[in-house]
C-alpha cells in the first residue's frame, strides 16, 4: 500500500498538482534564472552551469539543470544573454525543457547606481514517458505490464509554448535589489487535452556586501560577508530564503534558512523547509560551489534533502578601444567578488 501511494504521489506531482517552477538554493549562482535583470551585470563574459538533485531518497529524484551565458556590451549600454534549462520529475519522467534569449538595458543613476530593466523571451517544451505511466485500471489488474483502457492515455500529449518574462535590478558595488515576473503571458502548460495556465512566478530579492577589514582580516587577503534574501510566490506557493555568504581569500561558505516566518502549515506548526549549508572555492575566474539542503520538515527529512552544484566562469578579455568615462563604472552585484 505504501508503494502504491508513493507511485500515485509522484505521478500526481508530475502532472498538475505541483505547478511551481523548480528553484535553486544557490540563487546568486544562477543569476539569469533568478532574474533577467542580471543579464550583462559583470564586465566579463560569464558562463554558468547549475545542477540540483532534489529528494534523492525517493525512487525517482527531481533533477534540474540550467546553463547560461551573458555579456556586457558597453557600446550599446546593454546586456545580452542565453539561458537553457531542463527539469525531470516523477516516475514517468515528466520533462520540461526550455531556452530563452535575454536582453537588459543599463540606466546610470546618481551616486554610481545602476538600474537594469530586462526582458526574456523563450520557448518551453513538456513531454512525458507514456510507457512508464501506471493508471488506475492497471493497478486494479494487479499484473505488471497489463494494458490499459483508461481514456486518460488518449488525452496525453507533448506540449510546447512561448514564454515571456521580465524584471529589473538596481544596484551599486555594495548592495542590490531586484524584482522578476516569469511567465507573464500565462502559457498553457497542461499535457492533457485541457487548459492549465502556468501561474506567474514573482520574486523579490536583495542583498549587500560588506568588506571585512580588522585585526583578523587584514593585508592583501580578501574577506567579506554578504547577507541576502529571495522571496518567491507562484500561485498558492510561496518561499523565503534568508542567509549569508562569507568570502575569505579563495574560499567561501554560507548558511541559509528556508521558510516563511509566522506562516503556519496544515499541522499548525510554523512554516519551515530547510537549512542550507554552502561550501566553495573561487580561483582564476572559476567559482565552484556545493550546497546541501537539510530538510527540517517531514517531507524533507524523509526524502533526503537536496544536493546542488554550481559553476561560474568569468572570462576576462582585454578591450583595446577607448572607454568612455560613463562606462568606466560598472559595479558587480554584491554576491560577486571584485575582479
Amino acid at each position: 500500500m505504501k508503494k502504491l501511494f508513493l507511485i500515485i504521489l509522484i505521478v500526481g506531482f508530475g502532472f498538475e498538482a505541483f505547478s511551481q517552477d523548480p528553484q535553486f538554493s544557490q540563487f546568486y549562482a544562477a543569476p539569469l534564472y533568478l532574474n533577467p535583470g542580471f543579464t550583462g551585470s559583470v564586465t566579463q563574459h560569464r558562463f554558468v552551469g547549475n545542477h540540483r538533485l532534489q529528494w534523492p531518497g525517493l525512487p525517482q529524484a527531481y533533477s534540474t539543470f540550467a546553463a547560461s551565458y551573458d555579456y556586457h556590451a558597453p557600446g550599446l549600454n546593454s546586456g545580452f544573454g542565453f539561458l537553457a534549462h531542463t527539469d525531470q520529475a516523477g516516475s514517468a519522467n515528466l520533462r520540461t525543457t526550455g531556452a530563452a534569449l535575454l536582453y537588459s538595458y543599463f540606466v546610470s543613476l546618481r551616486n554610481k547606481i545602476i538600474l537594469k530593466p530586462a526582458i526574456s523571451m523563450g520557448y518551453t517544451f513538456r513531454s512525458i514517458d507514456y510507457d512508464k505511466l501506471i493508471l488506475g485500471d492497471q493497478i486494479d489488474f494487479g499484473i505488471d505490464g497489463a494494458p490499459t483502457s483508461d481514456p486518460l492515455v488518449n488525452s496525453l500529449e507533448n506540449r510546447g509554448y512561448f514564454d515571456l518574462s521580465t524584471g529589473f535590478v538596481i544596484y551599486n558595488n555594495k548592495w542590490w535589489f531586484g524584482y522578476a515576473a516569469h511567465h507573464i503571458n500565462r502559457p498553457n502548460q497542461s499535457i492533457l487535452s485541457s487548459t492549465s495556465e502556468l501561474p506567474i512566478r514573482h520574486s523579490v530579492h536583495g542583498g549587500a556586501r560588506f568588506p571585512l577589514q580588522n585585526a583578523m582580516f587584514r593585508g592583501d587577503t580578501y574577506a567579506s560577508i554578504s547577507p541576502g534574501f529571495v522571496y518567491r510566490k507562484q500561485g498558492t506557493f510561496d518561499q523565503l530564503d534568508l542567509g549569508f555568504k562569507f568570502d575569505y581569500s579563495l574560499l567561501f561558505s554560507g548558511v541559509w534558512y528556508r521558510g516563511v516566518p509566522f506562516q503556519k502549515e496544515t499541522d499548525n506548526g510554523l512554516s519551515r523547509d530547510a537549512i542550507i549549508l554552502l561550501f566553495g572555492v573561487n580561483y582564476a575566474g572559476f567559482e565552484v560551489g556545493y550546497s546541501f539542503d537539510f530538510g527540517v520538515n517531514r517531507i524533507g527529512r524523509e526524502s533526503g534533502g537536496a544536493h546542488e552544484l554550481s559553476i561560474v566562469y568569468l572570462l576576462v578579455y582585454h578591450n583595446t578601444k577607448k572607454v568612455h568615462r560613463k562606462e568606466k563604472f560598472l559595479p558587480c552585484p554584491a554576491f560577486y567578488k571584485k575582479h
